[in-house]
């Protein structure tokens, strides 16, 4: 059931202190992030920076900067050169290291306005032969919690002799344990015998194996039970306050809403997330907000009137190892108005309702005597053209072209005009007026669908419209 817009009272005022000219509405374009390709490759002599094209509070942005590796944050320092924030590990990072790169949350420019911006994205730093032995990745990461029968993944930066990995590698407790070596030796794979002790923390260290000093631990907590996905909600995009649920995805997703998924545990990240799809395909960016909560943040909208599918496989697996139980695919059409119009003849009185509107029954106008200019007004309902690019969008999807005789010209727009943000005034000049025994013939379309017209809120006119229209003797 709906109850009217879900806008909460702080977001009112504000919106009412903006409309005034008492705040500025911050703008992100100025942020560069470095690196900001997944998965790419940091040469050694490039830092991880994010740059601002605009005064900021230091303090604040530093507060968002981080580096992780498998182990969790990786120390260091964050230096400013001009408007770049630079970030300096130390120790340096590892050639062949995979980590994360995070500018995440909400920080404030000069003015002390708060900006939102969300950077995430994996990265490898560069390779090197002359370095020393570390490790790469480790699966489960480091602090996960482990089920007894789990097995420890260990990747190295190159080959392991086996003998000195059996003479520096400890668990803590000690654990009977076996090592399957794979891919040339460079990765381990540990399992303990019996499984490992349930309510148990292990930490691993390698002596003077590795070229690093940090341990990593994992905690063991028998647990057999499936995951559930507890909910699939509409939420509002707002992350200073965690995007608060605004009820079922199936009746309450407005057009930029994000979406969130809670499931009943905390889940494996990377396995859920590529268990999760939106079909059709939506622009946007998927991120946890914590170890059960999923969140997607469209970057465009959705589109009125598409019938969307969210599914999560029965990949996805809990901190623990355990495949989700089945989720049938939530269905759900935006709850987005859909736009109706009606247009007037404007020399002729005439107006027609978008039901009236027809390609093969022929409305008359009247062309004045000296000239062959004519005007329609097309009144819009359902949404509104409130920006340049709107309305811009409302002319290019409008047109009058010559249907017969078939070598006669198109007429061409030659004044636009809004009155408000809902009706558009447009006259078009190159009419040729009939003759004796001979009428011109003219299609008036107006485009519909996703690629029509549209407002920036996501409404759109559902099908196509067209109108027949005639001149005969004048």
């Amino acid at each position: 059931m709906k109850t009217g817009p879900r806008i909460p009272v702080f977001a009112a005022a504000a919106g009412f202190i903006i409309a005034c000219g008492l705040i500025e509405i911050p703008d992100t374009s100025g942020i560069t992030c470095f690196p900001d390709t997944e998965n790419s490759i940091l040469p050694a002599e490039k830092p991880v920076t994010v740059s601002f094209g605009f005064p900021v509070d230091r303090e604040s942005a530093e507060g968002l900067l981080a580096v992780k590796d498998f182990a969790g944050a990786v120390p260091g320092r964050r230096l400013w050169e001009g408007d770049t924030l630079r970030f300096v590990p130390e120790p340096p990072l590892k050639p062949g290291c995979r980590y994360i790169f995070s500018f995440s949350g909400v920080f404030r420019n000069r003015r002390g306005a708060e900006i939102e911006y969300h950077h995430i994205v994996p990265f490898f730093h560069e390779r090197r032969d002359d370095t020393g032995l570390h490790l790469v990745s480790l699966e489960p990461a480091s602090g996960s919690f482990v089920s007894p029968d789990r097995e420890i993944l260990l990747c190295f930066s190159r080959s392991v002799d086996p003998v000195s990995f059996e003479l520096y590698f400890r668990l803590n407790p000690s654990r009977e344990h076996t090592v399957e070596w794979r891919d040339d030796f460079r990765t381990a794979g540990i399992r303990a015998v019996g499984g490992w002790e349930n309510l148990t923390l292990y930490t691993l260290s390698f002596g003077g194996l590795l070229d690093e000093g940090r341990n990593p631990v994992f905690l063991v907590q028998e647990d057999v039970e499936s995951p559930r996905v507890a909910a699939v909600e509409a939420a509002l995009d707002d992350g200073s306050f965690l995007f608060p649920p605004a009820g079922d995805v199936r009746d309450s997703l407005t057009h930029r809403d994000a979406i969130r998924i809670t499931f009943s545990e905390a889940m494996d990240g990377r396995k859920t997330r590529d268990a999760v799809s939106l079909d059709p395909y939506t622009p946007g960016a998927w991120f946890w907000l914590d170890g059960m909560t999923l969140i997607f943040r469209p970057e465009s909208g959705y589109i009125a009137g598409r019938a969307y599918s969210l599914s999560v496989a029965s990949s996805a697996e809990d901190a623990h190892g355990n495949g989700l139980a089945y989720f049938p695919p939530v269905s759900f059409i935006p709850d987005i108005a859909l736009l109706d119009v009606s247009v007037e003849f404007a020399g002729d009185g005439i107006v027609l309702a978008s039901g009236e509107l027809s390609p093969s029954l022929p409305r008359d106008i009247t062309l004045t005597p000296a000239g062959s200019d004519y005007t329609f007004i097309i009144t819009f309902t359902g949404g509104l053209f409130e920006t340049s690019d709107e309305k811009l969008s409302a002319h290019e999807g409008i047109g009058i072209s010559c249907v017969f005789p078939p070598a006669a010209p198109s007429p061409v727009p030659t004044g636009r005009s809004w009155t408000g943000d809902r009706r558009l005034s447009i006259t078009w000049t190159g009419f040729s007026p009939g003759t004796d025994g001979r009428e011109f013939y003219y299609l008036l379309t107006l485009r519909g669908g996703p690629d029509g017209v549209r407002t920036g809120e996501g409404n759109i006119l559902p099908a196509g419209l067209e109108q027949l229209i005639r001149t005969g003797q004048q």
